[in-house]
């Protein structure tokens, strides 16, 4: 799990996944960490793949 307040490193993502955190104004692990998943699923533009990359960085797991 990444605990830290620096900006993200956008390379661990899919370009998709970027687009949809950059447009929803996300920028820090520290701010993901922050968000329910329920939240993250609800990101704009974010699909299925990168709702689960996401949680995987963050060392959660999906609920059904």
């Amino acid at each position: 799990m990444m605990t830290n307040k620096k900006p993200m490193d956008f390379t661990i993502f899919r370009y998709s996944t970027i687009l949809a955190l950059s447009r929803a104004g996300l920028t820090t692990f520290a701010e993901l960490e922050q968000m329910s998943n329920e939240e993250i699923a609800n990101i704009r533009g974010l699909g299925k793949r990168g709702y689960y990359e996401i949680l995987e960085k963050l060392g959660r797991t999906a609920r059904p």
